[in-house]
């Protein structure tokens, strides 16, 4: 029995780091504003660089999402938020992403693709080969988030 190893398709396991701070652009449908994004292992913050939101944090733990804006803060219970606030989406996906010990990424443009679904739909995450953040989109809810390098 000849086997030839060559021949299987190569599967990657993720490698996210504990801790991020980037600059994006959030996009659903035809709006769209730049942000920064801080991820860390216990929460998502988004702070919007444009917009009339500009300034605003919007923090997600996991159970809670708090709207800070100068003095002004507010929190709200996850399930009286839409789905779609980029905080939500971004923490579900890494968390998708970390805690599925079976998700694996394919290369794809010189890229890592994983693919999986949070509760807005099915998102596809890519990562580059040095382990920078490249993109999250989720079709599903007209969702794409680019990070800047």
């Amino acid at each position: 029995m000849l086997l030839f190893a060559g021949c299987t398709d190569k599967t990657y396991t993720p490698y996210l780091k504990s801790e991020y701070s980037l600059d994006a652009v959030y996009k659903t449908g035809d709006f769209s504003y730049d942000c920064k994004i801080y991820i860390s292992e216990s929460c998502v913050c988004v702070t919007p660089l444009s917009t009339n939101a500009k300034g605003m944090t919007i923090k997600y733990d996991g159970k809670n999402v708090t709207f800070t804006k100068g003095a002004f803060t507010k929190s709200f219970p996850r399930e009286s938020i839409d789905s779609v606030n980029p905080a939500i989406v971004i923490y579900e996906v890494f968390g998708a992403v970390k805690n599925n010990p079976d998700i694996s990424a394919k290369v794809k443009n010189d890229s890592f693709c994983y693919v999986g679904t949070i509760s807005v739909g099915s998102f596809t995450f890519l990562q580059s080969k040095s382990d920078s953040l490249k993109s999250i989109t989720v079709p599903d809810a007209k969702i794409e988030i680019t990070f800047k390098s």
